[in-house]
C-alpha cells in the first residue's frame, strides 16, 4: 500500500530543495559553491531513498531506486557527450564526483542499505549446503547430504537450547526426532531422479549414511546438524532440503573443506572490535574480501571510470541480486579470479592470466567458455603467422601450472572419485533438472515466451510453471520437468546450429580485434549460449563492462540494459518467465556487444582506429 502524504511530504521538499540549490550555485562562488554542490546532491538522495521507503512494498521500492539509479548514469552518460559537442567539456572533478556517488550509491542498493536479510548477517541456507557438503565430503559425497541429516536428526532426539540467537519451540526444547518422522516430511533424492520423497525408507536404512563416517566424524556431523536445525525457523529447515545440494567442483571442495573444518559450524570465537562471533558468521566475510578485490582489480587495469560503471552495473542489474548469496560461504571467489584473469591480460600478466582463468573454471566451469576468445585469437594468428603466438603460449602456461597444482591437492581432499561423481551428479543428472532460476539459451528454448496470443504460451506443454504445475507426483513438480526436457530436446539441434553458428560468426568477427581481453569479455557470448546456470552467476555480465575501453558507445546501452532488468524483475510474476526474459536481454545485449566492436574496426587501419579494439592492441598488446 503507497503511502501518499509521505510521499508527496518527500516530494515537496525535494522541489524546495532544487529551488535552494538553484539559488545558491547563483550567489556563491568558489569553495562554497563547492560544497553547497556536495550538500545538495546528498540531500536530495536522501529525499529519494526516503520517498523510496515511504512505499509500502519494499520489494517496489529497492527495484525503483536501482533503476532510477542506472538511469541517471545513463543521463549522465548523455549529457557529457552533449556537453563535449557543444565545446563545453565538464570539468574532471565533477565526472568523478557524480561518479563516485552513483557508484556508492549503487553498491547500497545492491545490498539494500545494508539491510541484509538474514539474521546475524550470515546465510542459514547456503551455509548448510557448502559448509556440511565440504566438511564432510568425504563421507556423503554429492548425493547423500539431506539423507544423512534426516538420520542424524532422528538419533538427536531431543534437544535443548538456552542461546537466544537460535530459533526454539517453547522453552527451548525441540524433538527433532518426532519432527522428521512426520508422516509427511519430504526431502529431495540426490542421487535418483531428484525429486522429493518421504523420509521413511531413510529412516529403515540409517546405517547406509552411518557405515561411512567413524564415530567422531559422525558426533561431529551431528552436532552440526544440531547447530543449523535451531539457528533456523522449522519451515525454513524443511524447504533446505527441498534444494540441489552440494553441487561444486573438487577443487572448490578444497577450498572449502580447509575453511569448514577449522571450527565446528556453531563455534564462538571472540574478533577485535567485533566481539563474539559465530565461526559460520566469520566464513561469511570473505565474499566481501572477493567483491572488493575484484572491484580493485578493475581499478587497476582499467581506471576509475571504468571501475565505477562496474560498480553501478553490478548494483542495479537484476538477474542477479544480493538475495541469493549474501552473507554466502565463498560464493564470489569465481567472480574475482574470472575478472583479475581479463585484467591481468590487459596489464599483460599473461602467465597470472591464464592461471586465474584455470582457476575460476575449477571453481565453476562455466567461465572456460570464456577462453574461446583467446583461442580465436591464437587460430588466426596461426592461420597467418604459422606460429603459437607469445601471449597465447604464456596464458596457456599459466593455466597449465594452476591445473598441476590444484588438481591433484583437490584429490587428495575430496578422493580420487571426485571427478567422476561431479560428473554424474553435476553435470550430468543435476543440470539435466530444469530449474525456475536458471539462464541461457537453453532456458529460452525450454519454454515458450512470457506472454499468451490464444492458445500459444498457454497450457502444459508451453513449459511455463504457471501451467504446468501438477500437484501429482514426488513433488508436484514432475511435469513441468518432463514438459521443459521434452521441449528443449525438440530444440536441441537448433541449440547446437545457434552455438555452432555463433562460434564462426565470432570467428569472423574477430578477425581485426588482437587484443586479447577484448575477445575474452567478448566470449560472455559462450556463456549464454552454452551454459544452463543459475542467475545469480550472470553477475558475469560485468565482463561487458571494461569493453567500455574498446567502445565507449557502450556506457549507455548497459546501464539501460541494467535499468529495464529492474523493469521485468517487478513487473513478472512467475520465476520462470522472470528469468526467460533476462536470458533474452543478457543474450541480446552480448550479441550486440560483438557487433559493434566488430564493425568498429572493420576496414580501418590499426593506426587510425585509436578508440577501438584494434588501436588498443597495437598500443598495448602487438599480438
Amino acid at each position: 500500500m503507497v503511502m501518499a502524504p509521505a510521499v508527496l511530504a518527500y516530494a515537496i521538499a525535494g522541489a524546495v530543495l532544487l529551488w535552494l540549490l538553484r539559488a545558491a550555485n547563483r550567489r556563491l562562488t568558489g569553495r562554497a559553491r563547492l560544497w553547497a554542490r556536495y550538500a545538495g546532491v546528498a540531500l536530495l538522495m536522501g529525499l529519494f531513498f526516503g520517498a523510496m521507503s515511504a512505499l509500502g512494498d519494499r520489494v517496489l521500492a529497492e527495484g525503483v531506486i536501482k533503476a532510477a539509479l542506472a538511469l541517471t548514469g545513463v543521463y549522465l552518460i548523455l549529457h557529457e557527450r552533449a556537453c563535449a559537442a557543444a565545446g563545453r567539456p565538464i570539468a574532471a572533478k565533477w565526472k568523478r564526483f557524480a561518479g563516485a556517488t552513483l557508484a556508492v550509491s549503487a553498491l547500497l542498493a545492491y545490498w539494500n542499505g545494508l539491510q541484509i536479510g538474514y539474521d546475524r548477517f550470515y546465510h542459514r541456507w547456503e551455509h548448510y549446503h557448502y559448509y556440511m557438503g565440504a566438511k564432510y565430503f568425504r563421507e556423503i559425497g554429492y548425493d547423500n547430504l539431506y539423507r544423512c541429516t534426516v538420520v542424524a536428526e532422528d538419533e538427536l532426539g531431543v534437544v535443548e537450547s538456552h542461546d537466544p540467537a537460535e530459533i526454539r519451540v517453547g522453552n527451548g526444547r525441540l524433538d527433532l526426532s518426532a519432527e522428521v518422522r512426520r508422516p509427511d516430511k519430504k526431502v529431495r533424492d540426490l542421487g535418483g531422479d531428484d525429486l522429493l520423497h518421504p523420509v521413511t525408507e531413510m529412516l529403515e536404512r540409517p546405517e547406509a549414511c552411518k557405515a561411512r563416517f567413524s564415530d567422531a566424524r559422525w558426533a561431529a556431523y551431528k552436532a552440526d546438524v544440531r547447530f543449523f536445525r535451531l539457528a533456523s525457523e522449522a519451515v525454513f529447515w524443511e524447504r533446505m532440503q527441498w534444494d540441489k545440494g552440494y553441487n561444486p567442483p573438487p577443487v572448490w571442495t578444497l577450498g572449502g573443506w580447509l575453511l569448514a573444518s577449522v571450527y565446528p559450524a556453531g563455534e564462538v570465537l571472540s574478533l577485535p572490535l567485533v566481539g563474539p562471533t559465530l565461526w559460520v558468521q566469520v566464513l561469511a566475510m570473505p565474499d566481501i574480501l572477493f567483491l572488493a578485490g575484484t572491484f580493485a582489480a578493475i581499478a587497476w587495469a582499467f581506471g576509475f571510470r571504468i571501475v565505477v560503471l562496474s560498480m553501478i552495473f553490478f548494483g542495479t542489474q537484476a538477474w542477479a541480486p544480493a538475495y541469493w548469496t549474501q552473507g554466502a560461504f565463498l560464493r564470489q571467489d569465481w567472480l574475482f579470479w574470472l575478472v583479475l584473469s581479463v585484467c591481468a591480460t590487459r596489464r599483460r600478466w599473461f602467465v597470472l592470466a591464464g592461471a586465474a582463468l584455470v582457476y575460476a573454471s575449477l571453481l565453476r566451469v562455466f567461465p572456460a567458455l570464456t577462453a574461446v576468445g583467446w583461442l580465436v585469437l591464437a587460430a588466426h594468428h596461426g592461420l597467418r603467422k604459422r606460429a603459437v603466438p607469445r601471449p597465447f603460449a604464456r596464458m596457456a602456461l599459466g593455466g597449465a601450472l594452476a591445473a598441476a597444482l590444484l588438481v591433484p591437492a583437490s584429490l587428495a581432499v575430496a578422493g580420487k572419485d571426485a571427478y567422476r561423481q561431479f560428473y554424474e551428479h553435476t553435470l550430468t543428472l543435476h543440470d539435466a533438472t530444469p530449474g525456475t532460476n536458471r539462464m541461457g539459451l537453453r532456458m529460452l528454448l525450454s519454454q515458450d515466451p512470457p506472454f499468451a496470443v490464444g492458445s500459444f504460451g498457454r497450457g502444459v506443454e508451453s513449459g511455463r510453471m504457471m501451467y504446468a504445475q501438477d500437484g501429482r507426483g514426488a513433488d508436484g513438480w514432475s511435469e513441468w520437468k518432463d514438459a521443459r526436457n521434452d521441449r528443449y530436446a525438440r530444440w536441441k539441434p537448433v541449440a547446437y546450429a545457434l552455438l555452432g553458428g555463433a562460434g564462426l560468426a565470432f570467428f569472423v568477427a574477430l578477425r581485426r580485434v588482437r587484443s586479447y581481453w577484448v575477445a575474452q569479455g567478448l566470449s560472455h557470448l559462450f556463456i549464454v549460449l552454452g551454459s544452463q546456470i543459475a542467475s545469480y552467476y550472470y553477475v558475469s555480465m560485468i565482463l561487458l563492462v571494461p569493453l567500455t575501453r574498446a567502445r565507449r558507445r557502450l556506457e549507455g546501452p548497459l546501464l539501460g540494459a541494467a535499468a529495464l532488468s529492474q523493469g521485468v524483475a517487478l513487473s513478472v510474476r512467475y520465476q520462470d518467465d522472470r528469468h526467460w526474459l533476462f536470458s533474452l536481454l543478457c543474450l541480446g545485449l552480448c550479441v550486440w556487444t560483438v557487433v559493434l566492436i566488430a564493425r568498429c574496426e572493420r576496414g580501418r587501419p590499426a593506426s587510425t582506429s585509436q578508440g577501438g579494439a584494434v588501436g588498443l592492441a597495437a598500443r598495448e598488446e602487438k599480438a
